[in-house]
């Protein structure tokens, strides 16, 4: 009788430790977005999106739990360029991303994570030039930032995507909490 229900116990740990892995494996999407007009020009807006001088301390714009975020000379173009991030909160998190400028009357900033998968040999080169480790915690990240003139203000608009995979599923919430404040902070940034 005892072993019967010891047994029964453990296919009932095995069980929920079986559904809390697949759980935790499955990837999470987590999106933002934001709209706000704010009285400065759109060229303000993608010196501060192209700035290396965003961090946490010390910086002349703010960025939450961000160490470091420069922007790489290597491969740049008036439109098209590449940023190192190096992040400091639930975890360390250090990575390239690809930011392209699309000017027009509506001009459009196409920011995407490079990953391993998709850009190895952007990666490996971009790593070898700059010294510089890439570390990501997500499975993707991107955003599309619209700027539209409106005389002396521009509208902004953002709309961003982060996923997160495995075990970095777990931290959700708190994944989604750091999104939110990037985004405020970035808004801020635009107006100063």
């Amino acid at each position: 009788m005892q072993t019967r229900a010891v047994r029964g116990w453990c296919r009932s740990v095995a069980l929920g430790a079986l559904t809390w892995t697949l759980t935790a494996s499955a990837a999470t999407d987590i999106n933002e977005t934001r709209q706000a007009t704010v009285a400065t020009s759109a060229a303000h807006v993608l010196e501060v999106l192209a700035s290396s001088d965003i961090c946490e301390k010390g910086c002349k714009y703010f960025a939450p739990d961000t160490v470091r975020e420069i922007k790489i000379d290597h491969l740049a173009t008036p439109n098209l360029y590449y940023k190192w991030t190096h992040v400091s909160g639930i975890k360390t998190v250090k990575f390239f991303k690809r930011v392209e400028v699309v000017p027009g009357t509506v001009t459009k900033v196409n920011i995407r994570s490079l990953h391993e998968d998709t850009d190895a040999k952007l990666l490996q080169e971009l790593v070898a030039k700059t010294k510089l480790e890439n570390a990501p915690a997500f499975d993707a990240s991107n955003a599309l930032f619209t700027l539209t003139p409106k005389g002396d203000q521009v509208e902004v608009k953002v709309s961003a995507m982060t996923r997160i995979g495995g075990l970095m599923s777990m931290f959700a919430g708190a994944a989604r909490k750091g999104m939110k404040e990037s985004l405020d902070a970035m808004f801020a940034n635009f107006t100063r």
